[in-house]
């Protein structure tokens, strides 16, 4: 080992004592490079937060292998040629089981990668080549504009765009074109999601300088980026954007350099010109979870991708209604039945009107599809019935409208979007008029949405979130679920109901290993979210691997089941009052048991965690402490999850305590407490403080290297004894700085129970 090196190891092994907040878990944060090519072997850097003993790093596509270069951080990639191009899920297992992941680009055998040139990139003069269709990975500096050499001919137009938010990149990524002066002639943010694209027309022959930047300028590790400049065609939007299964649509392209296409009479995007192209789409079946950027609300949609030629691919959606088709402004006939509307906000300040003549005693559902498509449209929902005079002349009632779709409670992962769905209630033969608004007051060629009118199709998706079981204050951080042996973990679910379905809804885990168990869980009507809880035995063996959550329920007579989703946060946030939260669906749900480290707290609550109560009494949760292990201080108890409940009331726990009593109230309290009749599910959680060592055994392992090290030195000879000098200085270090890493340190922790579940009785009638 390199003495210069010695100061870094040094900062490298504290730095995950340093940072932490609770019991570690691993996380990983980049993949260097975040490009490969199918058909080669690529070394791949991973880095994240402890990351340590690294045995494995496992891909969303299992025909990508990977084998660890021993040692170090980095990973031999292997990818079959016939892998698709685009995003591709990775997790890395060691010491603290299964990361956190993230996406790594795939590109076909053919394409040219170019690797970030350092500080070349911030000088006009030094910038590097980027030649066309070429894909340039890279990391934008703090205060500075990384610069990309384009060579172009008069005329020449061409689409640069960057992955970044699409890569998990922190960088909020923004793009300029100037001459080789440094004169800015384009510029281009938020394009793609937060992600750029700049269209540019070589106004002469010559070169050109593509710069590419943080919006805030910041940078460093985890603000990294891919570059393309290139005439490939590019697809803006597809009209129309959903087609039944099985069917071939004639849609309509609208994009750049599209082949064969023609130019569209008046349609731009922010002044560029778009070309029109009539292709034939089969739809296929909806297609399972993939890795990919998309929110959680838009990736749970049903769709399938779509690419025409070398152009980027596009998701278009799976229609379950009769398509019908709305072409500027023009009057629809009123509908009478189920259907779905595609249609456009054409112009700024556009409002769509819709007929529907409603048939006696027939509930209508209406959902609108708009951010959810590509988040340039915030819909807004009137629905008015029309009431006709004797003269002929109209006037309109409003009976429903609709703005937004909150995200589910208990988490702070976004679940919801800023599209609507409503309910006309059955009731007389009826005509009503629905109203479509854009509130972000835009219009254009891109500004598409679905409004959806169908009769009641009841059932319900479901989000397994990956968080930290344990906060201070406003953090947010995504975490891979690791049990330690004799502990527990939670998972929250987060449920979706549509159509006003109302039944119960029983979640289970499968897949677990030996030793790990999780009982099942019912969500009554009015649970949005609740949570599992993953038990481990005292003597569980060390696993990683991903596991399903699954709901049943029935519609009727049929029961179905429906698999949950997972997601996560990209990134974390140390005040997420502050900071953007960022989550996206993940392709699978992980889960880990420690080979060696034990929990420092088994929580327990009484009468096998089933009660009844009636609303106006107060019901007491004997809770009890089963193993404390390095506990110290006392432990702060309260209720999780509960309906209703906004502020728990606290159970203090002395350290010499092991039983006590929450007491929860059940009548109604402003801001603190809204209970009533039900059967409601929620968890005891406990946070405390433990007394934790980091990785004990790998100190115990270096000062038995330094011990080795030295006895080589005392029996060294005059031909050797430098080189054993040198090796016993390395050793000494790393055994210090692994030493100090593993030095007792004071941490707080959450522990929860397994699921309580308690009957809210209402009331009894008072006699008259």
């Amino acid at each position: 080992m390199n003495h210069l090196r010695v100061p870094l190891l040094l900062a490298v092994i504290l730095l995950p004592a340093a940072v932490r907040a609770q019991l570690p878990s691993a996380e990983l944060h980049t993949l260097t490079p975040p490009i490969v090519r199918a058909g080669e072997t690529t070394e791949i850097t991973v880095a994240g937060l402890n990351l340590e003993d690294l045995t494995d790093l496992s891909f969303s596509d299992p025909s990508i292998k990977a084998e660890l270069v021993a040692g170090t951080k980095k990973f031999r990639v292997t990818v079959p040629e016939g892998v698709t191009e685009g995003p591709v899920e990775a997790r890395v297992d060691g010491y603290f089981g299964r990361s956190t992941s993230r996406l790594l680009q795939i590109v076909p055998k053919s394409a040219v990668i170019v690797a970030d040139a350092g500080a070349a990139h911030h000088s006009l003069a030094t910038a590097p080549a980027l030649a066309l269709d070429a894909h340039a990975h890279g990391l934008t500096d703090a205060n500075q504009i990384d610069r990309w050499k384009v060579t172009l001919t008069k005329g020449q137009r061409i689409l640069v765009h960057a992955a970044a938010e699409r890569l998990d990149s922190r960088a909020d990524a923004s793009l300029i074109m100037t001459d080789p002066a440094g004169k800015v002639l384009e510029s281009s943010h938020n394009v793609i999601g937060r992600d750029p694209l700049l269209d540019f027309t070589a106004p002469a022959d010559g070169d050109y300088l593509v710069g590419i930047h943080d919006f805030l300028y910041n940078g460093g590790a985890g603000y990294h980026y891919v570059l393309t400049a290139s005439t490939r065609p590019w697809i803006d939007a597809v009209f129309p954007p959903a087609g039944h299964e099985g069917q071939v649509i004639e849609a309509t392209l609208l994009g750049r350099n599209l082949p064969g296409g023609s130019q569209g009479e008046g349609l731009a995007i922010d002044g560029k010109p778009l070309e029109t192209l009539t292709v034939s789409i089969p739809v296929p079946a909806p297609e399972g979870p993939k890795a990919d950027s998309n929110l959680p609300a838009s990736g749970m949609l049903p769709g399938f991708r779509f690419r025409h030629g070398e152009g980027n691919a596009v998701r278009l959606g799976i229609a379950k209604e009769p398509v019908v088709t709305e072409s500027g402004d023009a009057e629809l006939p009123p509908l009478t039945g189920p259907a779905e509307i595609v249609a456009r906000f054409d112009k700024s300040g556009d409002t769509d009107h819709f007929r529907l003549a409603a048939k006696a005693g027939t509930a209508y559902w209406v959902e609108v599809i708009g951010d959810r498509l590509a988040g340039k449209v915030d819909p807004y929902l009137l629905v008015e019935k029309v009431i006709k005079a004797a003269d002929g002349s109209e006037t309109f009632a409003t009976v429903r409208e609709g703005d937004d779709t909150a995200a589910k409670a208990g988490t702070r992962l976004s679940s919801g979007s800023r599209d609507t769905a409503i309910v006309i209630a059955a009731g007389d033969a009826a005509d009503y008029r629905i109203t479509a608004v854009n509130q972000f007051g835009s219009g254009g060629p891109a500004h598409l949405y679905r409004l959806i009118v169908r009769e009641a199709r009841p059932d319900f998706d479901l989000v397994a979130v990956s968080e930290r079981s344990h906060y201070e204050l406003n953090q947010a951080f995504p975490a891979a679920p690791l049990l330690r042996k004799g502990g527990t973990e939670p998972v929250r679910v987060l449920i979706h109901r549509r159509d006003g379905f109302d039944g119960p809804i029983t979640l289970e885990a499968t897949g677990l290993p030996a030793g790990v168990t999780c009982p099942s869980v019912t969500a009554s009507l009015k649970e949005d979210s609740v949570s599992l809880v993953f038990s481990a035995a005292p003597d569980a063996a060390g696993w990683n691997g991903d596991i399903r959550i699954t709901g049943k329920a029935k519609l009727g007579e049929q029961e179905i089941t429906r698999e949950a989703r997972p997601a996560a946060f990209v990134h974390g946030a140390a005040d997420a009052t502050k900071e953007r939260l960022r989550p996206r669906l993940d392709f699978a749900l992980p889960l880990s048991v420690s080979a060696t480290e034990k929990a420092p707290l088994l929580l327990e609550v009484g009468n096998g965690g089933r009660f009844t109560v009636e609303m106006g009494q107060k019901l007491e949760i004997p809770v009890k402490v089963v193993v404390r292990n390095g506990v110290k201080g006392p432990l702060t108890v309260t209720a999780d999850g509960l309906t209703g409940l906004r502020q728990s009331p606290v159970l203090t726990l002395a350290d010499n305590a092991d039983e006590g009593k929450l007491t929860l109230n059940f009548t109604l309290q402003n801001n603190i407490f809204t209970p009533e009749p039900g059967t409601w599910t929620f968890v005891i959680k406990a946070v405390g403080t433990t007394s934790y060592r980091y990785r004990p055994e790998a100190a115990e392992a270096a000062a038995a290297e330094l011990k080795a090290a030295d006895e080589a030195l005392k029996a060294a000879t005059p031909e050797n004894k430098d080189a054993l000098t040198k090796a016993k200085a390395d050793a000494e270090a790393k055994a210090k700085a692994l030493a100090t890493a593993a030095a007792a340190k004071d941490i707080k922790f959450s522990a929860y129970t397994l699921p309580v579940v308690v009957e809210v009785k209402p009331a009894p009638k008072k006699d008259s």
